[in-house]
């Protein structure tokens, strides 16, 4: 799945018949800032209400405040930390779901620096 498909109102992912996806799993998709606001729409799109998101995330000199946009989007909690397998010193694992009443747009704007990203 390309993330800025989701920009398009129009677009919906229907492999499943329309019914919600129950798990996403996601790991080293955050680590470049300007990809976090099409990542968080596509995810917005493809969650139901009870669609739970299991995202790691590595703390990186470049990483600025990405995990802080999760948490506009998603009820968010830490749930494991730790050293990464290739040394990271600082990589989380996260539980989330999508809160209810929150917009899934993004700016279109955003795209704009938005480097090719696929779920």
């Amino acid at each position: 799945l390309r993330w800025e498909w989701a920009a398009d109102p129009s677009w919906r992912y229907d492999t499943l018949g329309g019914r919600p996806i129950d798990v996403i799993l996601a790991a080293d998709l955050s680590y470049y800032k300007d990809n976090i606001p099409p990542l968080i729409t596509m995810m917005r799109a493809l969650c139901g209400p009870n669609t739970e998101i299991l995202l790691t995330h590595t703390v990186r000199p470049t990483d600025g405040d990405s995990m802080q946009q999760f948490y506009k989007a998603f009820e968010v909690q830490k749930i494991n930390s730790g050293p990464s397998f290739d040394g990271h010193p600082e990589t989380f694992m996260y539980r989330m779901r999508a809160k209810a009443g929150t917009d899934a747009k993004i700016d279109e704007g955003s795209l704009g620096g938005c480097k090719a990203g696929y779920v």
